[in-house]
């Protein structure tokens, strides 16, 4: 009798937690399916804007002075090489360097590069001097932040949002 009320009180349970799963399960999916995409991307130092990408066109639109280059620089021992000299013209959260869909900032530790794909309509940071990369880790993006905590850079999205007054 007691063995028998065991497995009862078994059963329900199992019900139970089956049930709340599947539950779970369909709101994550649910939220996963709705989630609005970003259509404009944000690159800010220290919660100032540096620059914007909108996601949809390509078009970058400078906020602090901008450098176009007509190499692709790279970042090599901390240091920014552009057409094999070094670049020194960068500041904390000062300036941008272009080379077409390639960005390349000044962060707290070092240079950050950041690359849009017109292909994804996604954004993403390439490399970025830190002792973990965990920011080029975490790939293309367009709705959920990147956030590089150790060089205060973050990469926000929102819909782009026309005023009429």
């Amino acid at each position: 009798m007691e063995k028998k009320a065991k497995n009862e009180h078994f059963k329900r349970d199992l019900i139970l937690i089956v049930s709340i799963t599947i539950i779970v399960l369909g709101i994550l999916i649910f939220s996963l399916a709705t989630k609005k995409k970003g259509e404009l991307a944000y690159i800010k130092y220290n919660n100032e804007t540096l620059f914007t990408v909108d996601l949809m066109s390509g078009k970058y639109q400078a906020i602090t002075e901008d450098y176009q280059v007509t190499e692709l620089p790279k970042i090599e021992n901390e240091t920014l090489v552009i057409a094999g000299e070094v670049n020194d013209k960068l500041k904390w959260g000062e300036g941008v360097i272009v080379f077409e869909n390639h960005y390349f900032i000044m962060g707290y530790l070092g240079y950050i590069h950041i690359e849009y794909s017109s292909e994804k309509k996604m954004i993403r940071v390439v490399t970025e001097t830190s002792p973990y990369h965990i920011c080029s880790g975490l790939g293309y993006s367009n709705s959920n932040p990147i956030i590089c905590l150790p060089n205060l850079v973050t990469i926000t999205f929102n819909e782009r949002v026309d005023l009429i007054i």
